[in-house]
């Protein structure tokens, strides 16, 4: 029988549920949590510029690092590929056969983009959803509802 492998999550953590095909029976496997997302912008930053670099030949001096990246940004940018590199994990064990991936529109789209060829094969479904903080069953019972089994 295929194992389908459900990951609900956010920026901030995600639930990987083990089920088959159908949904109809469901085991969570897993807790992620990336609570650095949860913190303020100001708490992640520091007010240095860091390194900075001779940007003309008059001597002036800019930043090293362009200051256009949210922090929050970057910690979602790193749960994301903490998040495939678990899936790939997942996939080199063969623990899975397909996947479902359950996230709000922007985390789901870093995610995606985190993915290599064979596990991007592996999706079967996406639902761009925020069910992270939904009991178990009811966010299974919501993901039935947006695909087809």
């Amino acid at each position: 029988m295929k194992n389908t492998w459900l990951v609900v999550g956010d920026s901030s953590g995600a639930r990987i549920f083990s089920c088959d095909p159908n949904l109809d029976v469901v085991h969570l496997l897993e807790t992620l949590e990336h609570p650095s997302s949860r913190l303020k912008d100001r708490d992640l930053a520091s007010d240095d510029r860091g390194r900075t670099r001779v940007r003309d030949s008059s001597g002036t001096r800019g930043a090293a690092i362009a200051h256009g990246t949210r922090p929050h940004e970057v910690e979602a940018e790193k749960f994301a590929h903490g998040l495939a590199t678990r899936l790939r994990h997942g996939h080199d064990l063969n623990h899975f056969d397909d996947l479902i991936l359950v996230a709000p529109p922007q985390f789901l789209g870093r995610l995606r983009e985190e993915l290599d060829d064979p596990i991007s094969a592996r999706v079967r479904a996406t639902v761009a959803r925020n069910y992270t903080h939904e009991r178990p069953e009811v966010a299974v019972a919501r993901v039935r509802d947006h695909i087809p089994l």
